[in-house]
């Protein structure tokens, strides 16, 4: 299985596990709203092996998602550091308008009406 996390965040999530397989494919989607912070986070990658004895770290990568700005696709192989093997990745930027917020939006159709304080 694979666990994906967004760096300085405790946004954390995880893939199915898939039972008696050397070769895994998820096919698997999920979306996550980036946290409003400072910056683009980076997107963590964690790979285990899970069996009978546990889970067992295979490797580690993190990609940063700045490079997936304005509906950019990302689909590349990655290697696992500190550990053997690889993990094809398709990771997109997707923009939800529905999540904008403006601070001042509701403010300024507030004044619309009232005269200026000078």
């Amino acid at each position: 299985y694979v666990k994906f996390g967004l760096t300085g965040t405790n946004v954390k999530f995880a893939s199915t596990v898939q039972s008696k397989t050397i070769d895994p494919v998820w096919r698997e989607i999920f979306l996550q709203p980036l946290p409003d912070i400072p910056g683009v986070p980076k997107l963590s990658v964690a790979c285990f092996d899970h069996d009978m004895m546990g889970s067992q770290a295979m490797g580690t990568f993190e990609l940063d998602l700045e490079d997936l700005r304005d509906h950019a696709v990302s689909k590349k192989w990655h290697s696992l550091e500190g550990g053997e093997g690889e993990l094809e990745l398709l990771v997109q930027w997707h923009h939800n308008p529905a999540l904008v917020y403006d601070p001042f939006e509701p403010v300024a159709a507030a004044l619309e009406d009232k005269t200026p304080n000078e």
